[in-house]
This record gives structure tokens, sequence and C-alpha cells, in this order.
């Protein structure tokens, strides 16, 4: 093969790495889940309504982000997570981490405090 095809190859062989790496066409693609709450607790009575025990809201930091994150008991014990009004920016591996610092505002106070990825 001449110097001009290896060249080609691997220019191609790059492209094809960066564009797996980075997979630009997804910052074109916007998804949106709505999904209902857990049919227990939209059929429970009064006393059996599931609870909010912890909420808090979304910072931005890496990406534009907004919304609220409310943690529910449900009347069989379990826990569910449920986000609202949640919108972010696209990007690749956008990750959602629930912390416990009472301003996380930046990578430190989030490391330093604690989280867990969701």
């Amino acid at each position: 093969m001449s110097r001009k095809g290896w060249i080609v190859l691997l220019a191609l062989a790059v492209v094809a790495v960066g564009w797996y790496a980075f997979r630009p066409e997804r910052l074109l693609i916007n998804q949106r889940v709505n999904e209902q709450f857990p049919a227990a607790a939209e059929k429970a009575s009064a006393k059996d309504a599931p609870v909010a025990l912890a909420s808090g809201s979304f910072h931005e930091v890496a990406h534009k982000t907004t919304g609220i994150a409310t943690i529910y008991r449900l009347p069989d014990g379990k826990r569910t997570l449920r986000l609202t009004s949640f919108e972010t920016s696209n990007g690749p591996e956008v990750q959602v981490y629930l912390g416990v610092a009472p301003d996380a505002r930046d990578n430190d106070t989030v490391t330093k405090a604690g989280f867990v990825t969701l």
C-alpha cells in the first residue's frame, strides 16, 4: 500500500475513534421522559399517601440544569426519587449526583460532602 493510502486509512481510523468517543449526533437529540408516579401511590387514601422525606434543587455546575428532586416514602415502605421540572443540556455521559452538601456549587464541595451517582 502506498504512503497516501496509509495516511487515508489512519485519518479514517482517527475520525471513527473520535466519533465513537464524543458521539456528536447526541448533541442534536432531545429526549423527553414523562413517567407516572407509582400506581400504588396514586390510588392511596390520604393516610396511605406517599410522604416526602427530602427535596432539593439542581444547581448548574458543568451543564445548564434546573428542577427539583424529591425522595418519597411509599405506603409499602419503599422509597422513590421523583424529578420534577427537570431539564439539563445534552452532552456525553451526563450524570446526576445526589449529594449531601447544603450548597453544592463546585466539584470540591460535592466530593468532600459525599454523593451517590444516580
